[in-house]
Order: C-alpha cells, then structure tokens, then sequence
C-alpha cells in the first residue's frame, strides 16, 4: 500500500483481480483511508461473492439488462451507463425497491468501436432523452480511455472529458485513470480516480 501516500485526489480500488479472501484481507485498509472512497467491481457475481457493502461499492463493468436488478441492490454506485434502455430500467428498479443510487454517464472518449460509451458528439441527443429520477442521481460522467498512448495524448483525452463535462455537465465530476495513468489523471483534474493493481504492488 505504498501508493497511498502519492494519491492526493479520492479513488475507488479497482479490486476485480482479488478473490474474496485477498478481498477480506485488504478491505480494512481501504476502508479506513481517507481517499479510497469505494471498491471498484466489473462483475455483479464478484461483488455478492466478495460481500462489499452496498454503500462502499461502485460498479465498473459493462451493463447487461439482466444484472441490473443485482447491480442496483448491491451496488451504491454504477460508473457505466451508456444505453437509454439501460438508465431507463435503472430508475424502474431503485424506484421500485427504493434504494438511491448514483450514476455517471460513459463517454467513449478514445472513439475506439469496440469500447463502451456515448460518443462525445452524441452526448447532446443521448441527453434530450434522459428523464429525471427522484432515485438516481447522475453524479458526473466516466471514460475508459485508449490504451499505449503517448503521455501528451492522454493528457488531451482527459481535457477533453473536462470540456465535455463543464459543457454539458456543469458541478459534476469525472470518474477515469487507470493504474498506468492515474498520475496523470490526477494532475489534469480528474476528481475521481479508478486504481487497481499498482495499489498491492510491492515494487511499486
């Protein structure tokens, strides 16, 4: 946990590569630093086999209409919503079982077809159709940006996430960084970083 002292911006711990046991071992410790906000989980299985708490808890991976009921009931946070149909249902079920839950919005800020997430150019008609739920609130905005790029490219993916966000998300935050580039992340702005293996490396 030698990183903790270089994170200066709150983080959720990407634990997705930890199985319940490394899970309940570190969970402490993540629990009790002042920046580590939550746990970062891609699979709504790992999250019921690994016994987060609800409120401790952030979705991370890509939406299924199957999962979402479970998402909704175990998670506090979901960091991938992209689909209409998807935001849609997601506001039938915390209505439902009245539960609140927190949102961003995925931009697909590295344009890549194969990768999740609203194109920037679409944000203004993917925004016409989100109607406004008592229960879940639309925090900010996320992105999973393109991988082996130059410093100065990342350094513009994550300026234009913060020209997307003062347009048309104005006091909201932004959710992105990997354990590669969470540095750079962290000194473009980014209010929320997503950290996961680099933060049990040894040899960090």
């Amino acid at each position: 946990m030698k990183l903790f002292q270089s994170i200066k911006t709150d983080f959720i711990a990407v634990t997705k590569y930890l199985s319940p046991q490394e899970m309940a071992e570190i969970f402490p410790d993540l629990h009790t630093n002042s920046r580590c906000v939550g746990v970062g989980e891609n699979r709504i299985k790992f999250v019921m086999e690994k016994n987060i708490p609800r409120n401790f808890c952030h979705f991370i991976g890509h939406l299924q209409s199957r999962d979402i009921s479970n998402i909704v009931h175990n998670c506090s946070f979901i960091h991938s919503v992209c689909e209409i149909h998807h935001y849609e249902k997601i506001c039938q079920i915390a209505e439902k079982s009245q539960q609140k839950i927190r949102i961003f919005f995925q931009i697909n800020i590295s344009h890549e077809p194969q990768k999740n997430g609203i194109l920037p150019s679409d944000v203004p008609e993917f925004l016409v159709s989100v109607a406004p739920s008592d229960w879940v609130e639309v925090v900010g905005i996320s992105a999973l940006g393109a991988a082996d790029i130059s410093k100065n490219e990342k350094q513009k993916e994550f300026q234009e996430l913060k020209n997307i966000r003062d347009k048309f998300f104005r006091r909201k935050i932004i959710s992105a960084g990997t354990s590669a580039d969470w540095h750079i992340a962290q000194k473009e702005g980014i209010e929320l970083l997503r950290i996961g293996r680099v933060l049990w490396d040894d040899e960090f």
